[in-house]
């Protein structure tokens, strides 16, 4: 099992690396095709990326109704939690 935990995280690796530096022709033909024309610095500017974003506190207030918080930590801009489905 181990074996095929690590095959399988070398190929995803390889395939990412690949597709981020474009290294590759199919990477260079993916970006083309699905974000050519796509300015990153427009976007950040496009305010897609800009507050208000949601608190910790926001976030625990949509949850209870839900879900009993077991866990909820906050590391810099993370935000995790481990919680049980209320009945």
């Amino acid at each position: 099992m181990a074996d095929k935990i690590k095959s399988s995280y070398k190929f995803s690796k390889s395939f990412y690396d690949d597709a981020i530096t474009q290294g590759k022709w199919w990477s260079k033909l993916y970006f083309k095709l699905l974000w050519g024309g796509v300015d990153d610095n427009e976007i950040a500017r496009m305010g897609w990326f800009t507050p208000p974003f949601d608190t910790a506190n926001d976030v625990r207030k949509r949850l209870e109704p839900y879900y009993d918080i077991l866990d909820f930590h906050v590391e810099g801009a993370m935000l995790y939690f481990r919680a049980k489905k209320r009945e």
